[in-house]
């Protein structure tokens, strides 16, 4: 039925004796082959259908079905077509670092039966990915958004209709990189910066440890690559602020001192005083932004309400006064 067109499917007949009036039928069966009933307790077989002439292999009385088959001429029992398409070949695939590479099975085409494939359609399981989601390709690749498990489906499309195969792809990411510091510093300050996520790094594209220092006369960025142990690389790119302090750092006069830690901090600071007294927060250009008493040993010094940057903390009481530089990051 494969030979293309209805004089070549006439073309590639073949002819066999079977003795005057036999009554014989014939059923496609589900291994491929073709059966042929006559009067007898016997079935013949075409054991290769789509082979021209002799070679399609008949064999004559091939199956022996009954002693007592007394009605040959009702015919074989009828089945469902679909009963006998056999299931689709796999694609296969290739994942690492994010992204993955597609191979489209080998389908044998039929054009009698309209079943030449007239085309491809690749659904990747990542919507994330906008446009990049599809392909016509036959061998495609596509980068996914994220590391995980994805279900992809390959559709061939034939003249008369389509056929699907879904398989699920697990692919692995590249190593997902956070840095942690200070990323506040006054002018002459170092940065101590720990980058995690993967096991080997280089900082803005020379090697080192997880930990590295900076000292930056003004703002810089930078770009720290981490590598895992599959060999996938990602990045992560921060930047390190540097602001002009106001001249005084710190003055603690004898009968007065005060700690503040952790420095820098996220929102909620912990200020030790020697003594009673007021203390003010003041920014840069002296506007005072926050007043609050403070106790002798421990007190809260909350900034939640303030931006991220370094601020001037001034303590005074009855002993004297003290003041310090205080620096809030919200990301420590």
């Amino acid at each position: 039925l494969c030979s293309g067109t209805h004089q070549a499917v006439i073309a590639s007949k073949d002819s066999m004796s079977l003795k005057p009036g036999t009554n014989t039928s014939l059923q496609n069966a589900m291994d491929g082959k073709i059966y042929l009933n006559r009067n007898d307790s016997t079935l013949d077989v075409i054991n290769m259908p789509n082979a021209p002439l002799v070679s399609c292999g008949f064999s004559a009385q091939a199956v022996f079905v009954s002693q007592n088959y007394q009605n040959p001429h009702i015919g074989l029992p009828n089945f469902l077509s679909s009963y006998f398409r056999k299931p689709l070949p796999p694609f296969t695939f290739t994942a690492s670092c994010g992204a993955a590479s597609f191979y489209s099975p080998q389908l044998t085409s039929c054009p009698a039966q309209s079943r030449s494939v007239t085309g491809r359609q690749w659904f990747f399981g990542d919507p994330g990915s906008g446009a990049a989601n599809t392909s016509t390709l036959v061998n495609p690749s596509h980068q996914y958004t994220s590391p995980g498990t994805y279900f992809a489906e390959l559709v061939f499309q034939y003249g008369c209709g389509s056929d699907t195969i879904r398989q699920t792809v697990n692919v692995t990411g590249v190593p997902a990189i956070a840095v942690s510091g200070n990323t506040l510093l006054c002018n002459g300050e170092t940065a101590t910066i720990t980058a995690t996520g993967a096991n080997t790094y280089s900082w803005n594209g020379t090697g080192g440890s997880a930990l590295s220092n900076f000292k930056p006369n003004s703002t810089t960025v930078y770009t720290v690559s981490g590598t895992n142990s599959m060999g996938c690389t990602g990045s992560k790119v921060f930047t390190v602020s540097v602001q002009e302090c106001l001249a005084v750092r710190e003055h603690s006069p004898e009968g007065f001192s005060m700690k503040v830690f952790p420095n820098p901090g996220s929102s909620i600071f912990t200020l030790l005083a020697s003594s009673t007294g007021i203390c003010r927060v003041v920014d840069a250009s002296g506007r005072i932004l926050l007043t609050l008493p403070c106790a002798r040993g421990k007190n809260e010094l909350d900034l939640t309400t303030l931006s991220d940057g370094i601020y001037l903390l001034k303590c005074e009481s009855s002993s004297g006064a003290a003041i310090m530089n205080i620096v809030k990051d919200s990301g420590q």
